[in-house]
């Protein structure tokens, strides 16, 4: 079979940093907007949110590092006098000498020992067009795929004293602004995000120019370069075309709901067919390892599966962890755990026959999530119903045994009561302190964060009484959690608001420092949305590789990965809308699982699902892309 794929990216640039020379004392910074588009010889505004920790306090030094000369900041300093944030308004004066292009600039926040940095992208356009008022977009480069949209910050700077219609046009092309008309009614210059959509095109480069003109407003002109793109190749070396698809159950029912990596570079696959788990191992080129089980396949027996996922132990154990209906015929479910040792044969060492099947009470109990502490036992979250559903935390020994020394006494289980609301604990991880943070969704369409002790009871001082409700102003579920590489925990999750029948749909990320409080400098006070409109988008995995964010889900008809920037929106440069899809024509695919192999390049696994006559049919799918810094922009 050959196909196209194409993955969806995330750049996540760290802020650089100095930390203090001494003391605890420290700040944050973030910009916003962090890009520009300024004419020469004009000024530009961003807002810059400086935030205190530790009781900082003191006058702050402000300027510009990296940028052309004849650009300049405004003012060159604030006070911060309290523990508040403060926000003060920069203004970037851009002189009329400095060449027309795209720059990145560093805005610096500097005090005694301690200098923040944050990068401001700067895109400064010449004057064009003649007469009073000006025109400029930036970024002045864009890759879009056919039949995509992309976005641009427009700046139009109106003749003074008109008042009325502006059309905008991209003359000659199947590429077309939106909006394509604007209403003057002042003399302030208009600055607003314009979407540039690419209609069928074949790839190319394209050097266009966006028109602004009306009756007495004299024509401008802004030019920007357009390239249209094809998804980036999956690299050839990797199972076949760079695609490895493995049917091992026939029919239609499998699929894949995790993928570890051994140190070896080689890989281990959980497929969940009806009746049984599948471990499927890979050699790192992609090709089944025909040593391990049966032809590179182990099967156990767990009747009625219904949800899982997988972790590797440092001894290269493979622990399998989810839930099934229970053998009596109802839908209730049960949580089981199974471990294996690295040849797929079960460790006996654990409950007796590698296999542990939870009882705790519940009449039904959900599958979460699980993890392992350092010192080999495994926290897991779920749900337990019994006359509603309660948050569940369980936790269990290296022998496989529930640890009677976590929840109450003598039981290895806790749940939280949400009152009149029902929950269900779909995420969690461990955080620097030893503590673990649980994410859970709640029937009343919130996400309720709860930080927990060793023991499982809850930490009273995060949140109120170790609870932080995240209420967004829509319905938000399938949360994700990740602990990145500062300590700071970010989560994703899906949001849903509806009229009626007509929905509209979003994901977001939103980020917290150590002490549990919004990182200011990520997005909008911490949080980043991204409405996807009228088609339904379900985040499935978070990942944080070598600094930078990935995020991964799924479109009603492919997957998608998104690559983002330090603030926390989108990084065009990753691929178009700062995204590539997971495609495999002409079948349908659903992205579960991402990993990095040691060589750098990237491995996406999912299912594909394909449809005759007889009906349904589904299969494993991996593909593996050369590198993730090999997913940026197209070569000049």
């Amino acid at each position: 079979m050959r196909s196209n794929i194409a993955l969806p990216g995330i750049l996540f640039l760290l802020f650089a940093c100095t930390s203090p020379s001494g003391g605890s004392t420290d700040f944050a910074i973030a910009l916003d907007p962090t890009n520009l588009a300024v004419e020469q010889g004009a000024q530009g505004t961003t807002r810059l949110t400086l935030t205190p920790r530790g009781g900082f306090t003191g006058m702050v030094s402000l300027s510009l590092h990296n940028a052309p000369a004849g650009v300049s900041l405004a003012p060159t300093s604030l006070s911060v006098t309290g523990s508040s944030p403060v926000s003060q308004s920069l203004t970037i004066s851009v002189g009329s000498g400095v060449a027309a292009g795209n720059y990145t600039v560093k805005v610096r926040a500097s005090a005694g020992g301690i200098a923040k940095e944050a990068d401001l992208a700067l895109a400064v356009g010449a004057r064009l067009g003649g007469g009073e008022g000006s025109l400029v977009v930036g970024p002045t480069r864009l890759k879009l795929l056919p039949n995509t949209r992309g976005q641009v910050q427009l700046t139009l700077t109106p003749p003074s004293g008109f008042r009325g219609s502006v059309e905008l046009s991209i003359w000659g092309t199947l590429v077309r602004p939106i909006p394509d008309r604007l209403e003057i009614t002042s003399d302030q210059p208009v600055r607003m995000p314009l979407v540039i959509a690419v209609g069928n095109l074949s790839p190319q480069r394209l050097n266009l120019r966006l028109y602004a003109e009306g009756d007495g407003f004299p024509r401008k002109e802004a030019p920007f370069e357009l390239w249209v793109a094809t998804d980036p190749e999956p690299d050839p070396s990797f199972g076949r075309d760079g695609f490895a698809a493995t049917d091992t159950a026939p029919g239609f029912g499998d699929s894949l709901k995790g993928l570890v990596q051994h140190p070896d570079g080689s890989f281990t696959a959980l497929v969940a067919y009806h009746n049984t788990i599948q471990l499927v191992r890979y050699l790192p080129d992609g090709q089944l390892d025909t040593s391990f089980g049966q032809g590179g396949v182990v099967e156990r027996a767990l009747p009625r599966i219904r949800e899982g996922s997988m972790l590797l132990e440092p001894n290269e154990r493979l622990v399998v962890a989810g839930d099934r209906f229970r053998p009596d015929g109802s839908l209730n479910t049960s949580i089981f755990l199974a471990r294996f040792n690295r040849d797929g044969t079960p460790d006996t060492s654990f409950d007796q026959d590698g296999l542990l099947e939870l009882s705790l009470g519940g009449m039904s109990e959900d599958f979460g999530a699980i993890i392992r502490r350092p010192d080999g036992r495994l926290v897991g979250t779920g749900s337990s119903s019994n006359n509603g559903s309660k948050i569940l935390l369980f936790q269990v020994r290296s022998d496989g045994l529930l640890d009677p020394g976590f929840g109450a006494p003598g039981t290895g289980f806790v749940r939280i009561d949400t009152g009149s609301e029902q929950g269900s604990g779909k995420d969690l991880v461990l955080l620097p302190s030893g503590d673990f943070l649980v994410a859970s969704e709640l029937t009343s369409g919130d996400i309720l964060l709860t930080r927990h002790n060793h023991d499982g009871s809850l930490d009273p001082a995060f949140g109120v009484n170790g609870r932080l409700r995240v209420d967004l102003g829509a319905f938000e579920d399938s949360p994700r959690l990740l602990v990145d590489s500062n300590g700071r925990v970010v989560l994703l999750g899906a949001q849903q608001s509806c009229q009626g029948s007509t929905c509209q749909f979003a994901y977001f990320l939103r980020r917290y420092l150590a002490n549990g409080a919004l990182d200011a400098s990520f997005g909008q006070g911490g949080t980043q949305i991204f409405p996807v409109g009228d088609s339904r988008y379900r985040p499935t995995q978070l990942l944080e590789v070598d600094g930078k964010l990935l995020t991964i889900g799924n479109w009603p008809r492919n997957g998608v990965i998104f690559r983002y920037h330090p603030d926390g929106s989108r990084d065009q440069e990753f691929g178009p809308g700062g995204s590539i899809g997971f495609f495999y024509s002409p079948y349908e695919t659903e992205l579960s699982s991402i990993l990095v192999q040691p060589n750098g390049r990237l491995v996406v696994g999912g299912t594909a699902f394909y449809r005759q006559t007889s009906g349904w049919y589904s299969f494993t799918l991996l593909a593996r892309y050369r590198r993730v810094e090999g997913l940026g922009p197209l070569a000049p």
